[in-house]
């Protein structure tokens, strides 16, 4: 059984990504791993997108970024943002990184798109130095969900491309601390919220794709395109995202 998604990801033109924290991870998670990032070392975004985060870490932080994504045009993006050969092609299985190498890694709503998640979990593990920090979110779906998408299968889900949907903390919970995964690694945050989707994300994408000019490209980025963009959110009724903050606690 594969433990990394395949590369079935489309190489279209992305849109410049929004440097706000907030449509990355929730707040409160951000503040209490800065601390950490504060404090200097290597962080490791796995499946990094466009580098919004990344962005985030090299900016706001005295850590030095890294990231991996299977995309040829986000890592593209995201090596705009980092540069200095720090963005690789690459998934967790296969990561081109000796072990402990670093002090945090970080995993947003990506492990739902992975066959063998016990598999990825343990890459990760590999590469979080001793006393590191692994920050990994998923989607928790609820008893009563609506979406309008469909996978193969015919359940609904969020992305087509998501293979698991998590029922409950616990089992997210469960697998992030299994012992024949990871060894070593407990949960010290777990924070929970509302999925929160943008209608007007869908239209920015669309005239993007239909058009890919420059003003497209970067006006969902832009002061204003973030500011409408986070004014319009509604629930998804019945989805909420998972942020989980964990340490590798061996020597």
């Amino acid at each position: 059984m594969q433990n990394y998604l395949p590369d079935t990801i489309p190489s279209e033109d992305e849109m410049q990504p929004s440097t706000d924290i907030s449509l990355v991870t929730h707040p409160s998670i951000w503040e209490f791993i800065r601390e950490r990032l504060n404090s200097g070392g290597l962080v490791l975004d796995v499946g990094c997108g466009n580098g919004a985060f990344l962005w985030n870490v090299e900016h706001c932080t005295s850590s030095k970024a890294y990231g991996m994504d299977l995309s040829d045009t986000r890592t593209g993006m995201a090596a705009a943002i980092v540069g200095n050969g720090r963005i690789v092609k690459a998934d967790g299985a296969r990561a081109p990184f000796p072990p402990k190498s670093f002090d945090v890694i970080a995993c947003f709503q990506v492990i739902e798109h992975i066959v063998d998640r016990p598999g990825f979990l343990a890459g990760l593990y590999t590469m979080l130095k001793p006393g590191g920090m692994l920050v990994i979110s998923s989607v928790r779906r609820g008893k009563y969900r609506w979406y309008y998408l469909r996978n193969n299968d015919g359940e609904i889900v969020l992305d087509k491309g998501h293979v698991h949907e998590f029922s409950s903390l616990a089992e997210f919970s469960l697998l992030i601390e299994s012992p024949d995964t990871c060894h070593s690694l407990s949960i010290v945050r777990a924070f929970e919220y509302r999925v929160r989707f943008s209608p007007l994300d869908f239209v920015l994408k669309r005239l993007h794709r239909r058009f890919r000019t420059r003003f497209t490209r970067t006006v969902a980025a832009s002061r204003m395109g973030t500011a409408l963009r986070k004014a319009t959110r509604i629930p998804v009724p019945g989805y909420f995202s998972t942020d989980v903050v964990a340490m590798r606690r061996d020597g």
